[in-house]
């Protein structure tokens, strides 16, 4: 199973057993109808509702979420991913994440809020995918 849009792709890491989500440079979307607020939550959405089922499929423990160029999570997305995606991510077998955080401000800030309301998952911030793969691999040994 793999996600592809112009938004995300989200795909099994083989090298690390992990999920792997890394969201593209939607600022270079032109398409008004994808760049929509409504179209971009529910590309988001879609992608972290994928990135379960590759968990459950694999009986993965792990994710890479390469966020370097989303911009910024709204306060919906946020609370729909704390009450509702990462307890299904933990109840999937995810107990380690490493996050490479957007490059603005604002999405650093948003995510580092985010981050501390999680329970029950680990999460690291990276500064690269190489970075990630050897952190989780770190965490296995």
């Amino acid at each position: 199973m793999k996600y592809d849009s112009e938004f995300a792709t989200v795909e099994w890491n083989s090298s690390v057993n992990a999920v792997h989500i890394a969201y593209k440079d939607s600022s270079t979307i032109t398409d008004t109808a994808i760049n929509s607020s409504a179209t971009l939550r529910q590309e988001l959405r879609q992608s972290l509702n994928t990135a379960v089922d590759i968990a459950k499929e694999h009986n993965g423990n792990a994710l890479i979420g390469d966020m370097s160029n989303l911009l910024l999570l709204t306060s919906e997305d946020e609370q729909w991913s704390l009450q509702d995606w990462f307890p299904r991510l933990h109840k999937a077998g995810i107990r380690n994440m490493a996050i490479i955080p957007p490059q603005t401000l604002i999405g650093k800030l948003s995510l580092d809020v985010l981050m501390r309301q999680v329970q029950g998952i680990t999460i690291q911030r990276v500064s690269s995918v190489a970075e990630a793969q050897y952190w989780l691999k770190e965490q296995c040994n």
